[in-house]
Formats: C-alpha cells, sequence, structure tokens
C-alpha cells in the first residue's frame, strides 16, 4: 500500500494531495497493469464501493531497492 506522508503539504494540498499521487502512481506503470488495476477495482464494485484513487493508493505498493 502506497502511504503519502502529509506531514510537510500545506493545509490547502492535504485533501487533493493524496488523490493527485495516486494518479501519477497509475501512470508510472505499465499500460497492461493499468488495465488490471481498472479491472479490478470494477470488479470490486467500482465508485460504488471506493474512490478510484483510493483503490489505487491501497493496492499498488512503493519500494526502495538499495
Amino acid at each position: 500500500m502506497a502511504n503519502l506522508n502529509l506531514e510537510d503539504f500545506s493545509e490547502e494540498y492535504r485533501k487533493t494531495a493524496p488523490m493527485e499521487c495516486s494518479l501519477y502512481l497509475v501512470s508510472c506503470l505499465d499500460k497492461d497493469t493499468q488495465t488490471q488495476l481498472k479491472k479490478d477495482w470494477n470488479e470490486a464494485g467500482g465508485v460504488k464501493v471506493i474512490p478510484y484513487w483510493k483503490w489505487c493508493m491501497e493496492h499498488i505498493d512503493v519500494t526502495y531497492h538499495n
């Protein structure tokens, strides 16, 4: 799960930053993975259950490799 640290964001950006970050992370994925992510979200109930940006944040892992 991606976890955005909002500590350094000003108050005016704390609400929208997670949404923007999520969509940025999606754009970093290859097209096949993006398609699968969207398919999985739709199969889980889509927007009626969870916003797409939030689904992405919960299902994309960000890792550091040294």
